[in-house]
């Protein structure tokens, strides 16, 4: 898996963000693990976004002080992985949905979205895309990450 591209939006895959929030989309792209098999079912799952915003600090969870910003969000809306064109996934009709697999061809790549809904009043300076592993399938403190840039579009 690996972010290709990222950009602010009101509504994804047919969600609508909160008030005084926008999602930022998160477009990965997937290739099976390995070149010469396939993927009968693959979905991706877990995925969290770590952020650092300009000012503030951050929290866990619902023990946050006064002006704590919690800076890891947890995906939602997520699409199924799908066969779209290179750099036409910013118009692709997504769905929210994930539960259903979508099989991977060897060699072959295909496209998703994730939304992470992020407070508008929130100015980050970098983004960290984090995903669980087989040796690490459940506490996302312990995720690897990888950078994802921030949208070069303001939020509108």
């Amino acid at each position: 898996m690996k972010p290709v591209d990222t950009m602010w939006a009101p509504e994804l895959a047919g969600e609508s963000a909160a008030a005084g929030k926008h999602y930022l989309a998160v477009y990965v792209a997937a290739t099976g693990e390995l070149a010469d098999r396939g993927v009968k079912s693959a979905r991706i799952t877990g995925l969290t976004l770590r952020f650092q915003p300009a000012s503030g600090t951050c929290a866990k969870g619902p023990y946050m002080k006064e002006g704590e910003i919690d800076c890891t969000v947890e995906a939602f809306p997520r699409s199924q992985l799908a066969q779209v064109a290179d750099g036409e996934w910013r118009n692709f009709a997504w769905t929210n949905m994930s539960v259903m697999g979508s099989p991977l061809q060897r060699g072959e790549t295909q496209i998703g979205v994730f939304g992470f809904s992020v407070p508008d009043t929130v100015d980050p300076t970098g983004f960290e895309l984090c995903a669980p592993t087989k040796r690490n399938p459940i506490d996302s403190s312990g995720f690897p990450c990888v950078p994802v840039k921030v949208p070069e579009e303001p939020r509108s």
